[in-house]
């Protein structure tokens, strides 16, 4: 690579898990996962699966006009409607 890295392609090759150890990210995440969005929380380490089997969080966007609140998804979700943080 030539020059600074940028912020997108620098958090395109990172993840976290539940403890929010940072790790690189496997080569099958895509860059506009939820992790990655300014709409997505982690939720808390209490509410998370056992360690490995992925990390949830909660998406601020209403996908339709009949969802009330947060969804929850996995990090490594995503949808049309990303947005980088």
């Amino acid at each position: 690579m030539d020059g600074q890295i940028n912020i997108k392609d620098y958090m395109a090759s990172k993840t976290f898990t539940r403890n929010g150890r940072e790790y690189e990210a496997p080569a099958w995440m895509r860059p506009d996962r939820c992790e990655n969005c300014k709409y997505w929380e982690r939720l808390s380490v209490e509410d998370q699966p056992p360690d490995g089997w992925g990390v949830l969080g909660q998406c601020g966007i209403l996908h339709s006009p009949k969802q009330v609140g947060y969804q929850n998804t996995s990090k490594s979700s995503y949808c049309d409607l990303f947005e980088w943080r």
